[in-house]
């Protein structure tokens, strides 16, 4: 049975990238950083923040070493930092499309599971007033929340229950609900937002 590891990718992609950055610091070549970039971005995408790992060395070897003025390994060095940042917010990748839950207690065990991001709607206890239902909204139409986790806390208002805070993410909630179809997989609650 075949199971996904990151772990592999990872290091293959950061591999590819050192492989990269030592042709650009022989050349002083924009293309070679760049490509270092991208290949680190793709690393992002497999493992998240372990393959940011790399980056200082990268850039202190190619800073000290590119037979290149200064001011050019800078400019470089700009380019190849847009690279890494801008694969992982490409529309259909998987950080890109990410899901929500009210709560961080319930978006921290999402987000473990699934190794993507999580938003924690209302913050820790879903009381605080980020984001606000408009936001939340055009996040959904931006497409850069995919799915809705439902079931956890605010879920709908309680009755009779004041917590002092917020009650966004109960408005965000019930707005789901009512605009999105509920599937049940694994036992869990999924909207998906990009279905609406």
């Amino acid at each position: 049975m075949f199971r996904f590891y990151p772990d592999a990718l990872l290091v293959l992609l950061l591999s590819l990238a050192a492989y990269c950055v030592v042709r650009a610091q022989e050349r002083a070549s924009t293309r070679w950083l760049v490509l270092a970039g991208v290949c680190v971005g793709f690393g992002f995408l497999a493992k998240m923040m372990q393959a940011f790992v790399v980056l200082p060395g990268f850039a202190l070897v190619y800073l000290v070493t590119a037979p290149t003025p200064l001011g050019r390994r800078l400019w470089q060095l700009v380019l190849a930092g847009e690279a890494v940042e801008a694969w992982p917010r490409l529309p259909g990748t998987p950080a890109a499309m990410g899901s929500a839950t009210v709560g961080s207690n319930n978006a921290a065990g999402f987000q473990l599971a699934t190794e993507l991001p999580v938003m924690a709607v209302g913050g820790f206890n879903g009381t605080d007033p980020a984001p606000t239902l408009a936001d939340f909204q055009r996040y959904a139409k931006e497409g850069k929340i995919h799915y809705f986790v439902g079931g956890g806390m605010g879920m709908g208002r309680r009755t009779g229950v004041t917590t002092g805070g917020s009650d966004d993410a109960a408005r965000i909630a019930a707005w789901v609900q009512e605009n999105f179809t509920a599937r049940t997989v694994g036992g869990v609650t999924l909207y998906d937002l990009t279905a609406g």
